[in-house]
């Protein structure tokens, strides 16, 4: 009787007994003035040694945009209406999170004399990378804006007001991502170079260049399954066309973002105490 209580007891604080991402969450929570300048020093790093500085957060995107109107309209003539509004729309979210993803799997080895001196939630560096290139994002996003009315005289919408919303569920997406790649670029060093390839290609299989219409029917399903398919053409839907998103698409990339998160960051916590071993 003694040994099953004993067993009884023991299982009653295991199972009272914060959960290791429980525990990883209530210490982020307490860390917001090293988040706040992780963030800042992220922003003024990459752009301190640039002549232009924060005009690269425009001029990025505008010199792609130039350089795929030139390919597909001054080449292969083709294209939409306001095309080069119509690029924007996916280059200025596209060029965020590519960026995010390649900060985040130096963010740890980067800080490698920080995470062996000082013990603090390791999950702050990719948080800060995230955060950030959110405010690019955001600037991105206000400069499109400006760009579709004034340049191309676009009259918008109240649907216009679901920018931030589908940028949460792109910034929550590359949240997850940044835990897991953080995580895995620690291990292998071969992964930035396998990204950059992998990332081009996703950017040429995703509704960037083209409207998500050319896709043949019978891929359809499955190429909406890709994240950025719906974000993209979301983005077009509520900014240049003033209508309602798919909102079942836009729901399934916001679910496949939540799952991304959770996984990124289990996989993160699950492998934080061994990060000063690894780097």
């Amino acid at each position: 009787m003694r040994v099953q209580a004993q067993g009884q007891t023991a299982r009653r604080r295991q199972w009272q007994r914060p959960s290791r991402l429980r525990q990883a969450l209530k210490a982020l929570q307490g860390r917001h003035e090293l988040i706040w300048y992780l963030t800042v020093s992220q922003l003024k790093q990459a752009h301190q040694n640039l002549v232009l500085g924060y005009v690269w957060w425009f001029l990025n995107p505008l010199l792609w945009t130039l350089v795929y109107w030139l390919l597909v309209v001054g080449i292969f003539d083709r294209g939409e209406p306001n095309y080069p509004l119509f690029l924007l729309c996916a280059i200025i979210p596209w060029r965020a999170f590519v960026t995010t993803v390649g900060q985040s799997m130096t963010c740890l080895s980067s800080q490698e004399r920080l995470i062996k001196q000082i013990p603090f939630p390791k999950a702050v560096l990719p948080l800060s990378v995230v955060l950030a290139n959110a405010v690019n994002l955001a600037f991105g996003l206000l400069f499109l804006v400006f760009a579709a009315v004034v340049a191309f005289g676009i009259r918008l919408t109240p649907y216009a007001l679901l920018l931030p919303l589908i940028a949460s569920i792109q910034l929550v997406f590359t949240l997850g991502l940044a835990f897991m790649l953080s995580i895995l670029a620690t291990y292998f060093a071969d992964l930035q170079n396998f990204m950059q390839f992998f990332t081009r290609i996703w950017l040429y299989l995703s509704p960037a260049l083209y409207a998500v219409e050319r896709v043949p029917a019978r891929f359809h399903t499955l190429y909406m399954l890709n994240p950025f398919a719906p974000i993209f053409t979301s983005y077009r839907d509520v900014l240049m066309y003033g209508r309602a998103p798919d909102w079942f698409w836009l729901g399934v990339a916001a679910a496949i973002a939540l799952t991304t998160l959770l996984v990124g960051f289990w996989v993160f916590v699950r492998e934080e105490p061994r990060i000063v071993k690894v780097i």
